[in-house]
């Protein structure tokens, strides 16, 4: 407790702006005054008793031990301590302490002044001379003021660093006397410009280092002649040399990727570290749509990427930032991931793998971003297919079972239905296990093909013969339709009877299943010096151009209203492919909407 005298006192001292506090020789405080409470936060009740540096997180300049030994001997002390605020705000503070007594102890009070933004200012000022002075010593440029005659009349200190000249040696030469003899003349002719014109202007010379080396500059001159403080020519020398020799390098890495990656079936793209392209290949420019690498090379920046929209595998669309190229150069790391791109002008849909990874060349070795981009919008396609074959194929062999379970069950649940009925029935029956036999069968094969051990019992078969049975097997039971049967070959093939009749029985089911009201098959047999000609032909809706390449890929079927009411597999045509092929063949097909549709396959000639 203080003293009731001392106390009176501090009502007045309660009255100060300053932080006054008084903390006994435990260091606890015992008084707090008003202006203590508005700088630091805390009321008096919040303090009172409680040791003045731990509530304060205090900074001294020196020990407190040397304060108070200071203090003693003194008995008054003053300095720049630090203090923390309630609400955690560091703040530097003028603190002077002298003692007080009261009842025999000595009591410190401190007075303390808030001198945080004339610390803080001081320090900026100090980091921003210090600073400037760096930029000048260390900087990357040359600054250099010259007269009229282009005589240096001033050079900054890194001309020693940068070129390896002595500042001081420098002044009174001619900036003449450090260009190549090979840029001379530019110079001449950029000074009298900038003399006459007043103009700032760039340009870029040769010149030679303390030790006779060439080196590459980028000079920018001002004309400052008439400024009283100048009275020169301003100009401020950068050492480009680097920045030539990586140009350089950009151009032999060009030659070098152009001459191997040209013709590769993987799109490649280089970048820099910006973004910018530094190389494509005519893959790369097929795939962004481009006419030739030229064009792509030439357009804006970034106009290869914008001309799409992107998605990853679940959809989900990607911004600039998160494309592989721009995560590997974030992370440094390669970077691999499949993206889906929509082009926005023809809507086409590409489905590709990129494989992006970070290389370093030159002497400063700058990051080269190289993307690896490999079209998969085939598999990607196939695998889609696959999955609804999958679904459509358990369509398809539910659709005979349910059918072949309903015959069944009338037919056990109607004991009394005459023998006619029941012979209809199971007529009925017979088919949709048929049909289920060919469905097992198309799945049986396509199994073998993919395994590789389709095999064939061969024997020589006069083809005309066998065709015509065939066709007129059908005649009897597809009645409303006209097959035709055009042209012979006189020739003796060597097949697989069962395995030709699957692919003509394939042929002509389609030809039936996408006929028009025309209702005609045309079949016609040739011959060349080799091979027999088989051709099966309609006159129905026909495939759309674009789609006649895939007709025999594994999975595929053409995708279109009508189409899509047909029953089946799809796998008749991938199965036909490969009997023919294992028959020395070939199997081809032309198309076109609205007309009908021409198959031909071949076989040799015994």
């Amino acid at each position: 407790m203080l003293d009731e005298d001392i106390l009176e006192n501090l009502e007045l001292i309660n009255l100060s702006h300053d932080a006054i506090f008084i903390f006994d020789e435990y260091g606890k405080i015992t008084y707090w005054n008003k202006g203590a409470e508005n700088l630091y936060g805390w009321r008096s009740s919040e303090v009172i008793g409680k040791k003045a540096t731990k509530i304060l997180n205090t900074t001294f300049p020196k020990s407190f031990a040397k304060i108070k030994s200071i203090l003693s001997k003194e008995k008054f002390w003053e300095g720049v301590l630090k203090h923390t605020t309630k609400n955690a705000r560091e703040i530097f503070i003028k603190s002077r302490w002298t003692y007080i007594k009261s009842k025999n102890k000595r009591n410190i009070l401190e007075i303390n002044r808030d001198i945080t933004e004339t610390i803080e200012s001081k320090l900026r000022l100090e980091k921003n001379e210090k600073k400037f002075r760096s930029m000048i010593e260390n900087s990357s440029d040359v600054i250099i003021i010259s007269d009229l005659n282009l005589k240096i009349k001033y050079v900054s200190p890194s001309v020693k660093k940068i070129f390896g000249y002595n500042p001081k040696k420098v002044i009174d030469l001619s900036v003449k006397d450090f260009v190549h003899p090979d840029d001379l003349s530019l110079l001449i002719k950029t000074h009298k410009g900038l003399v006459k014109n007043g103009i700032d202007i760039t340009e870029e010379y040769k010149v030679r280092n303390s030790r006779g080396e060439t080196r590459w500059i980028r000079a920018h001159s001002s004309n400052l002649l008439s400024d009283p403080n100048v009275e020169g020519i301003v100009t401020n020398f950068r050492d480009i040399t680097n920045e030539k020799i990586y140009q350089q390098e950009i151009i032999d890495t060009q030659k070098e990727l152009s001459a191997i990656l040209k013709n590769v079936p993987v799109g490649v793209i280089v970048q820099n570290e910006d973004g910018d392209l530094v190389y494509v290949n005519k893959k790369a420019a097929e795939i962004a749509e481009y006419a030739s690498v030229e064009e792509m090379m030439g357009a804006p920046r970034f106009d290869y990427i914008y001309k799409f929209e992107m998605r990853d595998e679940f959809d989900k669309k990607l911004s600039l930032n998160n494309l592989p190229g721009r995560v590997a150069i974030r992370t440094k790391k390669d970077v691999s991931v499949m993206l889906k791109f929509v082009s926005r002008k023809t809507k086409k849909v590409r489905w590709l793998i990129i494989n992006s990874t970070i290389t370093y060349q030159g002497q400063n070795n700058k990051p080269l971003l190289i993307n690896m981009l490999q079209d998969v919008t085939e598999y990607k396609d196939a695998d889609l297919r696959k999955n609804e074959f999958i679904t459509m194929a358990s369509h398809e062999l539910k659709t005979p079972l349910t059918s072949l379970n309903v015959y069944m069950q009338f037919l056990l649940s109607n004991q009394k239905i005459n023998n006619s009925k029941r012979g209809e029935y199971l007529l009925k029956a017979a088919g949709q296990v048929t049909k289920l036999q060919q469905l097992v069968s198309e799945l049986l094969d396509q199994s073998t093909i993919q395994e590789g051990k389709l095999s064939l019992h061969l024997q020589e078969t006069y083809i005309d013969f066998f065709i015509n049975e065939i066709v007129n097997s059908f005649r009897e039971t597809v009645r409303n339709f006209r097959f035709n049967i055009r042209g012979k070959t006189n020739s003796i093939v060597s097949i697989d009877k069962y395995r030709l009749e699957q692919v003509m029985a394939n042929l002509l089911v389609n030809a039936v299943k996408y006929s028009n009201d025309r209702k005609e098959i045309l079949v016609s047999l040739s011959k060349n010096k080799s091979f027999v000609l088989v051709s099966v032909r309609d006159f129905g809706i026909g495939v759309p151009q674009n789609e006649v390449k895939n007709i025999f890929k594994k999975y595929y079927r053409v995708i279109g209203k009508r189409e899509n009411t047909f029953s089946g597999l799809g796998m008749g045509l991938y199965i036909s492919e490969d009997i023919i092929k294992k028959h020395g063949g070939a199997i081809s097909v032309k198309s076109t909407v609205g007309k009908g549709t021409k198959f031909t396959f071949t076989l040799p000639i015994v």
